[in-house]
């Protein structure tokens, strides 16, 4: 860090490709304030361009991919903006960039650095920099202690980031399970599931059906997933078990379709599902309390059939109470029905617009849900509730 009790024109902050990944974006940070100068030029040297660069294209890292693009594109941004020669480009108030175009020029040997190694080209151009710029203020921003060691050897100033830049938090299981769940799609073998949710917990047999199913558990949601003799997956449900577990069913084509639309479990009621429903099943009896219609988009929805429901298994909001004993006035929708009349919207009016549905479906094409769900859509919850996961 600079010395507080001297002010330098500029102080040289080389960044390290570590910083760039997996730290606050370069451009975020008040470089002048968390380092203690007046004015800082940020300096990438050409092995952290290349870097960065490689990684732009390398598939097997997703998160590191999007960085390094999004990265480059604000480089390149900067670096080719109309700047006089002797002017470097702004990135912030009081805060430069200068991207080394020459690969360093030192005698290797003397200074025990292999030009093969990574780290030691990073060093390398550090100290040609200096070597040029003697009486300029220059350092290192890394978080690899190896490198902080090897620089204090070569007399040059290093920092770790901590408590200058902030790290980018990775993403949460909650979050990496949400991900996955958002991205799951009917008709695919079975195996897909297991690969992303690892072994289901209960296999069930649905011999009249001629179909099995899959119940995964994770501590946020319930997946079941039913598929036929060749493994195919026909229909997916997926219920929350908690309130902050909030997955985004998005209907085909969101939004370019007109019939499009975003859908949050635990948060949107059945009232906020665009249309009418094609098909409503509800049911409240001495120990079983389900609900769920569903909606046929016809080709804009890929002749899928989607269904939204209240799954007793499921996080239930603290208002269900008040609404659910509506279901016990309309025993005829218990085996479930496409007929429903104009008069069963009205009596279900409360419950459809004050409770929100903590589960969905999707069915393979021309699959139709309610022929797999019955009349409880999802888990069934007298097979998970002693689940202690």
């Amino acid at each position: 860090m600079a010395d507080k009790t001297k002010e330098f024109d500029t102080l040289y902050c080389f960044l390290d490709t570590n910083i760039l990944h997996h730290f606050q974006t370069f451009d975020e940070v008040d470089w002048p304030s968390v380092l203690h100068t007046n004015q800082v030029c940020l300096v990438l040297a050409p092995i952290t361009l290349r870097e960065v660069d490689k990684h732009k294209d390398d598939y097997t890292n997703e998160r590191r991919r999007k960085r390094a693009r999004m990265l480059l594109s604000k480089l390149k941004y900067l670096l080719e903006s109309e700047t006089t020669t002797e002017q470097l480009p702004q990135v912030r108030r009081n805060v430069t960039l200068m991207a080394l175009s020459q690969e360093p020029m030192i005698n290797w040997a003397a200074e025990h650095l292999d030009p093969n190694v990574d780290d030691d080209r990073l060093l390398a151009s550090i100290l040609d920099f200096s070597h040029q710029h003697a009486s300029e203020n220059v350092l290192l921003l890394t978080d690899d202690f190896l490198v902080r060691l090897k620089a204090k050897a070569h007399d040059i100033q290093a920092l770790a980031p901590e408590g200058l830049v902030y790290p980018i938090e990775p993403p949460s299981q909650k979050q990496a399970l949400l991900k996955k769940v958002e991205g799951l799609v009917p008709g695919v073998n079975i195996s897909v599931y297991r690969d992303n949710f690892d072994k289901p917990t209960f296999t069930n047999h649905l011999r009249e059906k001629n179909a099995r199913e899959y119940i995964f558990v994770t501590p946020h949601f319930y997946l079941k997933a039913v598929t036929d003799i060749n493994d195919a997956v026909q229909y997916f449900a997926v219920t929350i078990r908690d309130e902050t577990c909030k997955p985004v069913f998005k209907s085909p084509d969101y939004p370019v379709n007109e019939t499009s639309f975003q859908l949050t479990l635990g948060a949107n009621t059945f009232s906020d599902i665009p249309g009418l429903p094609e098909y409503m099943a509800g049911c409240l009896g001495a120990h079983n309390i389900s609900y769920y219609e569903t909606r046929w988009l016809g080709n804009p929805g890929h002749y899928k059939h989607f269904g939204f429901g209240f799954n007793q298994a499921g996080y239930l909001s603290n208002n269900a109470g008040a609404y659910l004993s509506v279901l016990a006035n309309t025993p005829h929708l218990c085996p479930g029905t496409s007929a429903y009349t104009e008069q069963d919207l009205v009596a279900l009016n409360d419950f459809r617009t004050k409770v929100a549905f903590n589960t969905y479906a999707v069915s393979a094409p021309f699959v139709t849900i309610e022929d797999y769900a019955g009349s409880n859509l999802g888990v069934d919850y007298y097979q998970v509730r002693a689940l202690n996961m």
